[in-house]
């Protein structure tokens, strides 16, 4: 299923994940959340990190 949304950043630089992608994705307050930018694409990824990935992270550091 495909989520599309526009949305405007602020003065802040934030933007807002509407609601039905923020439940799609499993993120909630307190979620750590990833982003990959790349930049021949000019493109922005944003992942929900898992308590799995946090745990490897916290491994590797």
């Amino acid at each position: 299923m495909v989520h599309r949304k526009h949305n405007r950043v602020d003065g802040k630089g934030r933007i807002v994940i509407p609601v039905k992608i923020r439940q799609a994705m499993g993120i909630e307050p307190g979620s750590m959340i990833e982003f990959d930018y790349m930049a021949r694409r000019h493109q922005l990824v944003i992942r929900a990190v898992t308590e799995t990935d946090q745990r490897a992270h916290n491994r590797e550091t």
